[in-house]
């Protein structure tokens, strides 16, 4: 009996200094992960050709590269914490919920499966808008510096167009602005159900262990 006690006070004394090491790893990892990604990036960049940037495809691929590369510091930082972090949790508190009563792992598969099904859904909901979205982004940014960046706004003043770029930037804004609200319409949709089916599981958890416990299963 006092195992298990001792146990639970070790982990409650050292989640903290674990929750700060991983803290201090994220941002010397993100530092690192993201200075390697940039090089990368530019590197490439420098390999085109200039024929390359007369072409619009090759323009959304680079805004699409861009956007990816500042992501991808915190894709592998999920990634270790889902093969170091939640596999072996979930391994581990399967094999203990088999050794007390098999039915429960059904409760953690009611809990784990929905929370990594609506992260997949979530990234590749993201990554399907920022593909089909990337040439209205980049004409909205592009309008948009027309009318306030530093190198064009004097410029659409004196040739007294920035009604026009305002136009365009108003009417592309839109448009990327439907989009971008449909989509996360859409995926927090999803995030609810799985939400539900989540709590469905620590219902269903609490609900088989009060029930084994009343008729002395465990």
């Amino acid at each position: 009996m006092i195992a298990p006690i001792l146990a639970i006070l070790v982990i409650l004394i050292l989640n903290p200094f674990v929750e700060w090491l991983e803290f201090l790893a994220q941002g010397y990892f993100w530092r690192r992960g993201n200075g390697y990604m940039q090089s990368l990036f530019h590197n490439r960049i420098n390999e085109m050709d200039l024929i390359d940037y007369e072409d619009v495809k090759k323009y959304d691929d680079i805004k699409k590269a861009s956007l990816g590369n500042q992501e991808a510091p915190n894709g592998i930082r999920i990634i270790v914490q889902v093969l170091f972090l939640y596999l072996p949790f979930i391994l581990i508190t399967s094999l203990y919920l088999i050794s007390i009563k098999p039915m429960l792992v059904f409760a953690i598969v009611l809990i784990f499966i929905p929370v990594l099904a609506s992260e997949l859904i979530r990234i590749s909901g993201n990554y399907d808008f920022e593909d089909k979205i990337a040439n209205r982004r980049r004409k909205t940014e592009y309008f948009e510096s027309c009318i306030v960046s530093k190198e064009y706004f004097k410029e659409t003043l004196v040739n007294g167009s920035f009604n026009y770029f305002y136009n365009l930037f108003v009417d592309s804004n839109k448009k990327f602005s439907k989009e971008f609200v449909n989509v996360k319409n859409k995926l927090l949709k999803i995030a609810i159900v799985m939400r539900i089916i989540n709590t469905l599981g620590y219902l269903s958890l609490l609900f088989l262990l009060v029930y084994y416990l009343y008729n002395g299963s465990i």
